[in-house]
Parts: structure tokens; C-alpha cells; sequence
């Protein structure tokens, strides 16, 4: 019995190991075939960890009205331009940036970007296909915004068009972007 469990302990994590993928561009854990979705993780992972940067910005569309916009966009250096994700948040009829708060995804945008309330999403993520994911539920929450930080959380489920879907709920902390 004893030589039981120990063959156990040492076959059992050659198995995990086995089906372990190599270098890929990106690979996502928890894939639920029944669901179609995708837990983000590992190189994504990555692309969430890595560099957060924003902008809060004020514009006047060409009817004369005024609207303020945040951009959110996720980089990371170790990834290529084929994994981008980024996030904007505007709000029409404001005439001063951005503050904290709960902004939900705009499922349905018709017209132009600054003809909309909420959060607009997307993520490239080129190994997963050509096509883009798009936000269509979930919220971003600002919890501090000064001119230089921005802190807050993503709850945000992103899908393409074929139907997989990117869940990801987490944290960022993002620096104001130079230039």
C-alpha cells in the first residue's frame, strides 16, 4: 500500500506535465468546452499584469457638445502588437475628465465612439484567431484617480464573434501615459 501511494506521487505529476503546451503565444486555462469560455491566464495574464496606461481627455463633438473620455490600454514589452487590450470610457455632456466610480459596458454602440455612456472594449489576441474580442458585459471600476494614478477593477467578459469569450476579473494600477 505504502509503494502504492508513493508510485502515486511520482507518476501522477509526470501525467499534469505531460499534457503541458510549449511556448505558445498565448494559452488560456480553464477552458469550458460547454460554455465556450475562456478563463484569461498565462501570456494574457501577462498582458494584464504588465503596463497600464491612461489618458483623461476632454472633447466637444461637431454638434457643439461636450464629452470626456479615459483611455485604458494594457500593454506588455514580452508580447507582440498581436495581444493588445484597451478600454474606453466615455461619458457624453461632461465637460470635466473622468472620476471614480462604476462604468458599465455599452453593449449595443450605434454611430461614432463619442456618441456613447459606458465603456467600450476590445482585445486583439491573434493566436486565438483574426478576430478581435469585444466587451459586452461586465463594469470598470475607477477607485482613485489623481493626474498621475489611476487604480481601480475590471469585471468584464469579452467575446468575438465566433462565440469564445475572455472572463477576466482583476485589478490594475495605471500610470498616466507621456506624451
Amino acid at each position: 500500500m505504502k509503494s502504492l501511494k508513493i508510485s502515486l506521487w511520482i507518476f501522477l505529476p509526470l501525467l499534469f506535465l505531460s499534457g503541458a503546451k510549449g511556448d505558445q503565444d498565448f494559452y488560456m486555462a480553464n477552458f469550458v468546452a460547454e460554455k465556450n469560455e475562456l478563463e484569461a491566464t498565462e501570456p494574457f495574464e501577462q498582458l494584464l499584469g504588465g503596463e497600464v496606461y491612461f489618458e483623461n481627455t476632454l472633447h466637444t463633438n461637431k454638434e457643439g457638445i461636450p464629452f470626456a473620455t479615459l483611455s485604458l490600454k494594457f500593454v506588455d514589452d514580452g508580447l507582440s502588437e498581436e495581444h493588445m487590450m484597451e478600454f474606453l470610457i466615455t461619458r457624453k455632456n461632461q465637460s470635466s475628465p473622468i472620476k471614480k466610480g462604476k462604468y458599465g459596458v455599452e453593449e449595443d454602440i450605434d454611430g461614432f465612439i463619442n456618441d456613447f455612456d459606458g465603456v467600450f472594449g476590445f482585445a486583439n489576441v491573434k493566436s486565438l484567431g483574426e478576430k478581435p474580442f469585444f466587451a459586452k458585459k461586465g463594469e470598470v471600476v475607477i477607485t482613485e484617480i489623481t493626474n498621475l494614478r489611476l487604480i481601480g477593477y475590471l469585471d468584464v467578459t469579452l467575446k468575438c464573434t465566433n462565440g469564445t469569450k475572455i472572463l477576466i476579473k482583476r485589478g490594475f494600477n495605471a500610470a498616466k501615459k507621456n506624451g
